[in-house]
């Protein structure tokens, strides 16, 4: 879900996949 919000946002690729990484961390599964 919160990746599909972050793709929508205007902010270039690494960012996203940073803060995937940082969502990661914050809730591991």
């Amino acid at each position: 879900m919160t990746l599909a919000i972050y793709s929508s946002l205007p902010v270039p690729p690494k960012v996203s996949i940073w803060l995937a990484l940082f969502m990661l961390q914050q809730d591991p599964q």
